[in-house]
Protein backbone atom coordinates (compact mmCIF):
# COMPACT_ATOMS: atom_id res chain seq x y z
CA UNK A 1 0.00 0.00 0.00
CA UNK A 2 1.50 3.48 -0.90
CA UNK A 3 1.56 6.69 0.72
CA UNK A 4 -1.89 8.64 1.58
CA UNK A 5 -1.99 11.85 3.06
CA UNK A 6 -5.33 13.49 4.08
CA UNK A 7 -7.41 16.69 4.22
CA UNK A 8 -10.09 17.95 6.12
CA UNK A 9 -10.55 20.44 3.01
CA UNK A 10 -12.27 17.99 0.12
CA UNK A 11 -10.56 20.20 -3.07
CA UNK A 12 -7.13 20.71 -1.33
CA UNK A 13 -4.78 21.23 -4.15
CA UNK A 14 -1.10 21.39 -3.70
CA UNK A 15 1.51 23.02 -6.45
CA UNK A 16 4.23 20.92 -6.02
CA UNK A 17 6.28 22.51 -9.66
CA UNK A 18 5.15 24.27 -12.04
CA UNK A 19 5.02 23.34 -16.01
CA UNK A 20 8.18 23.79 -17.27
CA UNK A 21 8.71 25.05 -20.96
CA UNK A 22 11.98 24.48 -23.42
CA UNK A 23 12.05 26.93 -25.44
CA UNK A 24 14.43 27.30 -29.05
CA UNK A 25 17.60 28.72 -28.05
CA UNK A 26 17.54 31.45 -31.27
CA UNK A 27 13.86 32.11 -31.42
CA UNK A 28 12.67 31.75 -28.10
CA UNK A 29 9.94 29.78 -29.17
CA UNK A 30 8.15 27.04 -26.66
CA UNK A 31 9.56 23.72 -28.71
CA UNK A 32 7.97 21.69 -25.83
CA UNK A 33 6.33 21.79 -22.02
CA UNK A 34 5.84 19.39 -19.66
CA UNK A 35 2.64 19.80 -17.24
CA UNK A 36 2.69 21.11 -13.60
CA UNK A 37 2.35 18.94 -10.83
CA UNK A 38 -0.11 19.45 -8.58
CA UNK A 39 -1.76 17.19 -5.72
CA UNK A 40 -5.79 17.42 -5.96
CA UNK A 41 -7.16 16.01 -2.65
CA UNK A 42 -10.41 15.58 -4.49
CA UNK A 43 -12.81 15.48 -7.32
CA UNK A 44 -15.34 17.15 -8.82
CA UNK A 45 -18.89 15.50 -8.55
CA UNK A 46 -21.07 17.30 -10.83
CA UNK A 47 -23.49 20.24 -10.45
CA UNK A 48 -25.58 21.40 -7.14
CA UNK A 49 -28.38 23.58 -7.36
CA UNK A 50 -28.68 26.07 -4.29
CA UNK A 51 -30.63 29.40 -3.53
CA UNK A 52 -28.31 32.34 -3.14
CA UNK A 53 -28.89 33.96 0.01
CA UNK A 54 -27.21 36.82 -1.88
CA UNK A 55 -29.70 37.27 -4.92
CA UNK A 56 -32.53 35.07 -4.00
CA UNK A 57 -31.91 33.33 -7.62
CA UNK A 58 -31.12 29.60 -7.81
CA UNK A 59 -26.67 29.30 -8.22
CA UNK A 60 -25.08 26.59 -9.96
CA UNK A 61 -22.11 25.01 -8.00
CA UNK A 62 -19.77 22.27 -8.71
CA UNK A 63 -20.07 19.92 -6.13
CA UNK A 64 -16.61 18.35 -4.77
CA UNK A 65 -15.86 15.08 -2.80
CA UNK A 66 -12.22 14.00 -1.54
CA UNK A 67 -10.48 14.91 1.12
CA UNK A 68 -7.75 11.98 0.60
CA UNK A 69 -4.53 11.99 -1.74
CA UNK A 70 -3.25 8.30 -3.32
CA UNK A 71 0.25 8.67 -3.92
CA UNK A 72 0.17 5.40 -6.62
CA UNK A 73 -2.84 6.20 -7.57
CA UNK A 74 -2.27 9.44 -9.04
CA UNK A 75 0.72 8.74 -10.47
CA UNK A 76 -0.20 5.82 -12.56
CA UNK A 77 -3.14 8.05 -13.80
CA UNK A 78 -1.21 10.66 -14.47
CA UNK A 79 1.61 8.94 -15.67
CA UNK A 80 4.05 10.02 -12.91
CA UNK A 81 7.71 8.61 -13.23
CA UNK A 82 9.51 7.98 -9.76
CA UNK A 83 11.49 11.11 -9.80
CA UNK A 84 7.92 12.77 -9.68
CA UNK A 85 6.70 10.74 -7.19
CA UNK A 86 9.59 11.33 -5.03
CA UNK A 87 8.76 15.08 -5.23
CA UNK A 88 5.44 14.70 -4.60
CA UNK A 89 5.74 12.88 -1.39
CA UNK A 90 8.36 15.17 -0.39
CA UNK A 91 6.30 18.25 -0.92
CA UNK A 92 3.45 16.80 0.65
CA UNK A 93 5.31 15.86 3.73
CA UNK A 94 6.48 19.53 3.57
CA UNK A 95 3.19 20.64 3.53
CA UNK A 96 2.09 18.98 6.28
CA UNK A 97 4.85 20.30 8.83
CA UNK A 98 3.96 23.95 6.89
CA UNK A 99 -0.18 23.63 7.78
CA UNK A 100 -0.90 20.62 10.08
CA UNK A 101 -4.51 21.75 10.48
CA UNK A 102 -4.81 21.65 7.09
CA UNK A 103 -2.94 17.97 5.96
CA UNK A 104 -1.75 15.03 7.17
CA UNK A 105 0.27 11.81 6.48
CA UNK A 106 -2.22 8.74 6.91
CA UNK A 107 0.21 5.61 8.21
CA UNK A 108 -0.64 2.14 8.05
CA UNK A 109 0.18 -0.59 10.06
CA UNK A 110 -0.51 -4.41 10.43
CA UNK A 111 -3.44 -5.12 13.28
CA UNK A 112 -1.27 -7.32 15.68
CA UNK A 113 -2.02 -10.95 15.92
CA UNK A 114 -4.78 -11.93 18.27
CA UNK A 115 -4.63 -14.50 21.07
CA UNK A 116 -5.90 -17.52 19.82
CA UNK A 117 -7.94 -18.02 23.02
CA UNK A 118 -7.65 -16.78 25.89
CA UNK A 119 -5.67 -19.45 28.03
CA UNK A 120 -3.07 -20.11 25.17
CA UNK A 121 -0.56 -18.37 27.24
CA UNK A 122 -0.98 -20.63 30.07
CA UNK A 123 -0.05 -23.66 28.05
CA UNK A 124 3.66 -24.67 27.92
CA UNK A 125 3.79 -28.22 26.53
CA UNK A 126 3.95 -27.83 22.96
CA UNK A 127 2.33 -31.33 21.51
CA UNK A 128 -0.62 -30.36 24.03
CA UNK A 129 -0.76 -26.67 22.71
CA UNK A 130 -0.54 -28.20 19.10
CA UNK A 131 -3.29 -30.65 19.72
CA UNK A 132 -5.80 -28.40 20.75
CA UNK A 133 -5.39 -25.86 18.33
CA UNK A 134 -5.52 -28.22 15.10
CA UNK A 135 -8.67 -29.78 17.39
CA UNK A 136 -10.16 -25.99 17.61
CA UNK A 137 -8.65 -25.30 13.99
CA UNK A 138 -6.80 -22.27 15.12
CA UNK A 139 -3.51 -23.89 14.50
CA UNK A 140 -2.78 -20.96 11.82
CA UNK A 141 -3.95 -18.00 14.11
CA UNK A 142 -1.56 -19.97 16.79
CA UNK A 143 1.32 -20.05 14.55
CA UNK A 144 0.59 -16.63 13.92
CA UNK A 145 0.50 -15.40 17.36
CA UNK A 146 3.78 -17.16 18.64
CA UNK A 147 5.85 -15.96 15.63
CA UNK A 148 4.77 -12.51 16.87
CA UNK A 149 4.65 -12.85 20.39
CA UNK A 150 5.93 -15.97 21.75
CA UNK A 151 8.80 -16.97 19.41
CA UNK A 152 8.75 -20.14 21.15
CA UNK A 153 11.29 -22.19 18.46
CA UNK A 154 9.80 -25.99 19.58
CA UNK A 155 5.97 -24.85 19.36
CA UNK A 156 6.69 -22.78 15.72
CA UNK A 157 8.37 -25.74 14.85
CA UNK A 158 5.00 -28.06 15.50
CA UNK A 159 2.79 -25.68 14.11
CA UNK A 160 4.33 -25.60 10.82
CA UNK A 161 4.91 -29.77 10.99
CA UNK A 162 1.30 -29.90 11.56
CA UNK A 163 0.09 -27.10 8.99
CA UNK A 164 1.92 -29.16 6.60
CA UNK A 165 0.35 -32.47 6.49
CA UNK A 166 -3.30 -30.82 7.68
CA UNK A 167 -3.55 -28.03 6.18
CA UNK A 168 -6.35 -25.20 7.16
CA UNK A 169 -8.26 -22.99 5.05
CA UNK A 170 -6.49 -20.13 4.24
CA UNK A 171 -6.82 -17.38 7.01
CA UNK A 172 -7.45 -13.71 6.06
CA UNK A 173 -5.11 -11.73 5.93
CA UNK A 174 -4.54 -9.26 8.64
CA UNK A 175 -6.08 -5.80 8.69
CA UNK A 176 -4.99 -2.91 7.55
CA UNK A 177 -5.29 0.24 10.09
CA UNK A 178 -4.89 3.57 8.92
CA UNK A 179 -3.42 5.92 12.37
CA UNK A 180 -3.91 9.25 12.91
CA UNK A 181 -0.64 11.03 12.83
CA UNK A 182 0.89 12.14 16.15
CA UNK A 183 1.77 15.87 16.45
CA UNK A 184 3.11 17.36 18.76
CA UNK A 185 2.21 20.92 20.30
CA UNK A 186 4.94 23.57 20.09
CA UNK A 187 5.58 24.77 22.98
CA UNK A 188 4.61 28.37 23.78
CA UNK A 189 6.73 31.21 24.59
CA UNK A 190 7.10 32.57 27.95
CA UNK A 191 8.04 36.26 28.34
CA UNK A 192 8.54 37.89 31.79
CA UNK A 193 7.35 41.24 32.01
CA UNK A 194 9.36 43.09 34.08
Amino acid sequence: MGRMWKSRHAGLNVKVRSALETRHPVTGDIISTRPAVRAEFGFATGEQRIVSPLTGEITVLEGFQGGFFDLDTMAEANGWDDDIKAMVERRLDNYCLQAPQSCQSVDFVVAPAEIPWPTYDLETDPDTLVDLAASLGLAGKALAYERENKERADVITALEKRLAGNPEPEPAPAPVLATEPKHEEPELLRVAVI
